[in-house]
């Protein structure tokens, strides 16, 4: 069984080189000692590359260009839309619609008394 520090050894060398042959070569000029056999190299490397990947965020979704368009035209070209009443028509929640206007359009939502 190879060790952490053996498997990082040989996952930097493949990533580099990506051939088995020279990342061997590799490990006799650094280590000068016997490198493990290919077949533990390509096995080392599959894993990594399997297993290393960009997973899926948990959380709500961000809110994607579309809506942001949306959202700003929909109060550009009515200015005294009200933020409460914007879900009907947009479907996009009340929060949401008030941290677009101000954080990405720029726009700051207002009472009037």
């Amino acid at each position: 069984m190879t060790s952490t520090e053996e498997r990082i050894n040989i996952v930097l060398p493949m990533a580099k080189y990506d051939s088995v042959t020279t990342a061997r070569r590799q490990w006799q000029k650094e280590f000068a000692t016997k490198p493990p056999a290919e077949s533990t190299f390509r096995l080392v490397f599959k894993k990594f590359t399997e297993t290393v990947h960009d997973v899926d965020r948990s959380g709500r979704p961000s809110l994607g260009e579309e809506d942001v368009l949306r959202i700003k035209e929909e109060f550009e070209d009515n200015p005294r839309s009200s933020i409460r009443d914007a879900p009907n028509k947009l479907d996009i929640p009340g929060e949401t619609r008030r941290r677009t206007l101000k954080q990405s359009i720029g726009m700051k939502p207002f009472h009037i008394t």
